[in-house]
């Protein structure tokens, strides 16, 4: 709140301009609602910049309301859609916004940060800009590092404040052999040792069935769900098939007789619905209610085949009905038992496994799946240990072992996928436009965000849905309603807002183009940002 008071002996404008960083489990989210509330509770309209639904949904389930506060998706607040040719024109609504936090900026490609720093440019006076993320972990699926190299040439040349998180007592982990072990991945590539020691009686075989098995021997025995994260979205639909396989034989022999169309962004195929099955949602549907992309929850009821309703993480009940999308109608849902390790940035799992199932090094993914967890005990690794695994984002590459198969226990076994793609991992958990999604049986309509699929396979290229969390018009339907294991052994380890709801829309005027240039201590309070980035 003390941004918001104007120095009286002249305005520092670096103030107004924040980076906040810190190690995954930090508290970066608890600190940026804090803020928003603090700034809210002096009178200042804020906007939180989220850059999926998902995010967005967890900010509304944490936050208390205030009038003062509004959640939205990026693409949502500046108007992005995926017509490259289209010329931007920045929304109007941005001029009465006293404060814009950015959350999981490293997520954002280079597209959607150059139209961000052009609807900044052109506001007079600007709002403060709050730029949370850690660029450690997955970058953008386009893998461009423009916002990266802006944020840190900006920050080393002292235009725009640092503040990097440390780790306390309340963050989401104070196990000392995980903590340490993941500073060191986090800029390092561990040796195969100190991987081999970090998950000592903790390596499962890769075959589905047998890690099925043991998943489910070891949710019983200590009550914490078990999420297996991999690298590509073909590697999860194996391990959610296998799933159900084991758990749901009599619903997995039925999919092709009773089976309804899934979506095609997550594999297609036909999907059978018994209560008490973990699924995910896949597209943006009704922000209003949750239905959002990436909501995680347990299916209650199924009403019929293709309609059920399902509870959230956060306890929320959602009327899950099937959407049409490119004249295909499906079920916006996919089982969850098996997620991609980029999907589950910014999570907290129980308990889980990474398999890394691409020969390929990519950057970032292993040190983002080890940090999902609170404890070592909790996370295990599936399949051959290869060191080319655990290539930190931003390494060198001359210093670093980057190609699979060096050693014996790089090399591929009967366990093993051999996948020597060329394409690189593409789950595109940000935002983009699309056609709208809409309900077989139309009721009323809900208006959403703009925002691309994750559920692109992670080893295909950029699919045009990228991730169903897509610029949608859904209608929602409106009804209601009342062991053998491979390997070494396991051992056991000692909301969218309309053009005029609650923003003045009366000073939309065209706007010009501004080049940016730092602005000098007096000039007035506001224009941080609009000199930001040059």
């Amino acid at each position: 709140a003390l941004l918001l008071q104007d120095d009286a002996n002249g305005y520092n404008s670096n103030a107004r301009n924040i980076f906040v960083t810190g190690c995954p489990g930090t508290g970066k989210t608890e600190v940026l609602i804090e803020c928003a509330l603090r700034a809210a509770r002096s009178g200042a309209k804020v906007l939180i910049a989220c850059p999926t639904a998902l995010l967005q949904d967890t900010y509304s389930m944490r936050m208390p309301y205030h009038e003062n506060i509004t959640v939205e998706t990026v693409h949502s607040t500046f108007r992005i859609t995926r017509d490259a040719d289209e010329v931007y024109v920045p929304p109007g609504r941005l001029r009465h916004l006293d404060v814009i936090i950015f959350d999981e900026i490293s997520t954002l490609d280079g597209d959607v940060w150059r139209k961000v720093k052009t609807a900044l440019s052109e506001l007079s006076p600007t709002p403060i800009a709050i730029w949370a993320g850690d660029f450690s972990q997955l970058q953008s699926v386009t893998k461009e590092t423009t916002m990266q190299d802006d944020i840190l040439r900006e920050v080393a040349a002292g235009h725009l404040q640092r503040v990097e998180l440390m780790q306390h007592a309340f963050a989401r982990s104070n196990d000392t052999a995980l903590l340490a072990f993941l500073a060191h991945v986090r800029c390092h590539q561990p040796s195969r040792d100190q991987v081999v020691n970090f998950f000592r009686g903790r390596r499962l075989d890769s075959k589905p069935e047998n890690v099925t098995r043991e998943a489910l021997r070891l949710e019983n025995q200590r009550g914490k769900r078990f999420t297996i994260l991999t690298v590509t979205n073909a590697a999860a639909g194996k391990y959610n098939a296998a799933r159900l396989q084991v758990e749901f034989p009599e619903a997995y022999g039925r999919r092709d007789r009773d089976g309804v169309p899934g979506d095609p962004t997550t594999g297609g195929g036909n999907l059978v619905f018994v209560e008490g099955m973990r699924i995910r949602l896949t597209r943006n549907v009704d922000k209003q209610r949750g239905f959002v992309n990436g909501a995680l929850g347990t299916i209650e009821r199924v009403l019929r085949k293709d309609v059920l309703i399902m509870k959230t993480m956060q306890n929320v009940r959602i009327l899950v009905h099937p959407v049409r999308f490119n004249d295909l109608s499906f079920m916006p849902v996919t089982y969850a038992y098996a997620t991609t390790m980029r999907r589950a940035q910014g999570s907290t799992l129980e308990m889980g496994g990474l398999r890394f199932d691409r020969r390929r090094p990519d950057r970032g993914y292993a040190y983002v799946g080890a940090s999902r967890f609170k404890q070592q005990e909790s996370v295990f690794h599936i399949g051959h240990f290869r060191r080319s695994d655990w290539l930190p984002v931003g390494g060198d590459p001359n210093n670093e072992h980057v190609h699979p198969g060096d050693d014996s226990s790089d090399t591929n076994s009967d366990d093993e996928e051999n996948d020597d793609s060329e394409d690189e991992p593409q789950d595109a958990d940000v935002e983009s436009g699309d056609e709208p999604c809409e309900s077989p049986t139309p009721s009323n309509s809900n208006e959403g965000d703009s925002e691309p699929s994750s559920d692109t396979d992670d080893n295909q290229g950029r699919h045009s849905d990228m991730d169903g969390d897509n610029e949608e018009e859904h209608a929602s339907a409106d009804t209601s309603s009342s062991k053998s294991n491979e390997g070494e052994p396991y051992s056991e380890p000692s909301n969218d807002v309309d053009d005029n709801e609650g923003w003045h829309t009366d000073m939309e005027e065209d706007m010009g183009t501004c080049d940016f240039a730092w602005p000098s201590p007096r000039e007035r309070p506001g224009d941080g940002v609009r000199a930001l980035f040059k």
